[in-house]
C-alpha cells in the first residue's frame, strides 16, 4: 500500500482521538513488544499493519506470517506518516477496543485490585497499568471519569501489559463502593494526611489499593470509605509524587506485604 487515502491508513489516524476510537472501537498499538504482546494473549485484532523495508525482526515476521488476523503490506513512506516514533520499526495494530464494567471482575480472597479515582494524564495511566501488572494486582478499576487507557501514550507506557491485565470501568464512587462491601475488600488509600506510615500498614488480602488523580487526590467520598489511609513520607522539598511514581511504591508495598 502506497497511498495515504487507503480506509486503513485513514482509520488508523482517525483512532488518534478518543471520539475516533469510540466511533471505530478500535485503537493504534505500535512497537514490535506492544504487537507481539497483543497477539501472544489473543488480543482481538482489527488489522496487522506492517512495513517489509522497516521491520527486520525475523520473530516478528514469522508472528504476522502465523496471526490469524487480516494484514496490510505498507511502504516505508506510508507507515512513517502513520507513526509518532522518529524511529518507527515497521509493525503497528489496529486492535479491537475492550470495554468491561467492574462487574466483570471478581476479586479472589488472596487477590488485590488497584483503583485509580478519575486518572487524568494518559501517559501515567500507561505506567500505572504497567506497574500493576508487573506486581501481580488482579484488575486495575478505573472509577468516575478517566482518561482513556486505549490512548496512544498509554497504551505505548503500558509497554504491552494492558492486554494482560483486566482494566475495568465504573462511572460512580457509589457503584464502587457498593461493589467493594458485596466482596468484603479492605479499603487502603493513599493521601498526605494519611495516619499510617505506608511501610507499616496491615495489606491483609482481599484489598483494594485506592489512588486518587494528580490534580484533585482521592474523592471526599471515598476517603470517607477508606479502612487504611497510608502516606508516603517525603524528605526535603517535595511534598508528593506523581500518580505513576506513588502507585509504584505503594502496589509493590502491598504486593510483598508478608510474603519476604
Amino acid at each position: 500500500m502506497t497511498s495515504l487515502q487507503n480506509p486503513v491508513v485513514k482509520k488508523i489516524r482517525s483512532v488518534a482521538t478518543r471520539k475516533g476510537r469510540e466511533r471505530e472501537g478500535s485503537f493504534w498499538a505500535e512497537g514490535i513488544h506492544i504487537v507481539m504482546e497483543a497477539i501472544e494473549t489473543g488480543w482481538p485484532v482489527d488489522r496487522l499493519v506492517w512495513c517489509p523495508d522497516l521491520l527486520t525482526s525475523e520473530p516478528a515476521r514469522r508472528a504476522i506470517e502465523e496471526a490469524d488476523a487480516d494484514k496490510v503490506t505498507v511502504s516505508e513512506a506510508v507507515f512513517r506518516k502513520m507513526s509518532d516514533r522518529d524511529n518507527p520499526a515497521g509493525l503497528g495494530a489496529l486492535l479491537k477496543t475492550v470495554h468491561q464494567s467492574l462487574g466483570a471482575v471478581t476479586p479472589g480472597k488472596e487477590g488485590f485490585l488497584l483503583v485509580l479515582d478519575r486518572p487524568r494524564d494518559p501517559g501515567n495511566l500507561g505506567t500505572v497499568i504497567r506497574t500493576a501488572a508487573s506486581a501481580g494486582a488482579s484488575s486495575l478499576a478505573l472509577v468516575g471519569t478517566s482518561t482513556d487507557p486505549y490512548d496512544p501514550r498509554s497504551v505505548r507506557a503500558a509497554m504491552g501489559a494492558l492486554f494482560a491485565l483486566p482494566v475495568v470501568w465504573e462511572a460512580k464512587i457509589e457503584g464502587f463502593l457498593a461493589w467493594a462491601k458485596e466482596h468484603r475488600l479492605r479499603l487502603i488509600g493513599s493521601s498526605a494526611r494519611g495516619d499510617t506510615d505506608y511501610r507499616r500498614a496491615d495489606y491483609q488480602r482481599p484489598f483494594a489499593l485506592l489512588l486518587g488523580s494528580e490534580q484533585h487526590g482521592l474523592d471526599k467520598a471515598l476517603t470517607a470509605a477508606l479502612d487504611v489511609n497510608v502516606r508516603i513520607p517525603m524528605a526535603g522539598r517535595a511534598s508528593s509524587l506523581n500518580l505513576a511514581a506513588a502507585a509504584a511504591v505503594l502496589v509493590f508495598a502491598a504486593a510483598n506485604a508478608g510474603r519476604e
